[in-house]
């Protein structure tokens, strides 16, 4: 029983280490008997500190679990996909490809001395010279010999599944860590950056316009009584309207100048080398194109909106959160002065 469990283990971990699989930790064997694995930690396994700990060092306490906590490690769903992905490997073509997947040369390069050793010691055995000419002699006075050539393709060939899973199970990952990303900083609806990414944008934008003297100019903007068509048309229309004004600012603005969803109906606009008189002609833009845009109801109806904007350039003696609140002030300025409109100066209105 000790031998099948060493040598379960001995599969397991070269089989985990080639698919780029973490290492098993030490001390785990795999329960043979058992209808599923399950791991067993015995001395790599970190240790949760206590109640009493976590407090000592001023730590919150984590919550206890819900239902049965999840099994770390080679549970038998993985131990079953892991070998079903190593089965279909070899239907893959990027298998056998040694340029796409180098695991299959660095296979063959591993198996090629099986063959050349066992030929070898057989011919110096039997007193033949090991050539061509001898080893075509010796292959033809002992045809099973060939089997050893088979050797290089043998382990080009599973060690060329273990790297096709593992470069599809890393680009998996990747694939999952984008689309985490893009979750993490886009807005659900409209597909802008959300108001997490703009204050990372906004600090990073005003710490390379005050390093290399450049302008940088923000651009504000709301929705004219939004709450109003809310109510009258419902909100899944609303929902509609602000998914078409986004594709409107968008097609507005250049592919590089990002837009943001700051909160609600409000939206905002990173506009780098721009000063507050070229932003003010953007916003002017922004305006026009969404006072003439249009929105066709379930019912057939067209409707519209406005939209009042601020702008303002960044002051480099100025602080971050300065800069949007003057930004959003002259929002309201223009919101005071009768909506649809933009503002880009402190003074009163004449």
């Amino acid at each position: 029983m000790r031998s099948l469990e060493a040598f379960l283990r001995f599969l397991l971990t070269a089989g985990s280490r080639a698919a780029g699989i973490a290492r098993l930790p030490a001390g785990w064997m795999p329960p043979v008997g058992r209808h599923r694995w399950q791991t067993m930690l015995v001395e790599d396994s970190p240790v949760a500190p206590s109640p009493s700990e976590q407090a000592a060092r001023g730590e919150a306490q984590a919550p206890a679990p819900l239902g049965k906590p999840p099994t770390s490690g080679w549970t038998g769903k993985s131990v079953r996909d892991t070998a079903r992905a190593f089965v279909r490997a070899f239907g893959s073509w990027h298998t056998f490809h040694p340029v796409y997947n180098p695991w299959f040369l660095f296979g063959f390069l591993w198996g090629l001395p099986v063959p050349v050793v066992i030929l070898a010691v057989h011919a110096a055995a039997l007193n033949t010279p090991f050539t061509v000419d001898g080893l075509v002699g010796h292959l033809a006075a002992y045809p099973w010999h060939a089997v050893f050539l088979l050797h290089p393709l043998l382990f080009a060939a599973v060690f060329g599944a273990m790297g096709s899973v593992a470069l599809a199970r890393r680009r998996r990952i990747h694939g999952l860590v984008g689309k985490l990303g893009m979750l993490a900083t886009t807005d659900g609806l409209t597909r802008m950056y959300n108001h997490r990414c703009f204050q990372e944008h906004i600090r990073a934008e005003a710490e390379r316009a005050r390093r290399e003297k450049r302008p940088v100019c923000l651009i504000m903007a709301d929705l004219d009584m939004f709450k109003r068509f809310n109510d009258t048309w419902g909100h899944p229309a609303g929902d509609r309207l602000l998914v078409a004004v986004a594709d409107c600012m968008r097609s507005v603005l250049r592919p590089y100048d990002p837009v943001y969803r700051y909160g609600g109906e409000e939206f905002a606009v990173l506009l780098p080398n721009h000063t507050t008189e070229q932003g003010t002609r953007v916003a002017e833009r922004l305006r026009e194109a969404t006072e003439q845009l249009r929105l066709r109801l379930l019912d057939g109806q067209l409707v519209g909106t406005t939209m009042s904007l601020g702008v303002s350039a960044f002051r480099p003696a100025e602080g971050v959160s300065d800069w949007i609140e003057r930004t959003d002030g002259r929002l309201y300025r223009a919101k005071a002065e009768g909506r649809n409109r933009v503002c880009s100066s402190n003074a009163p209105p004449p």
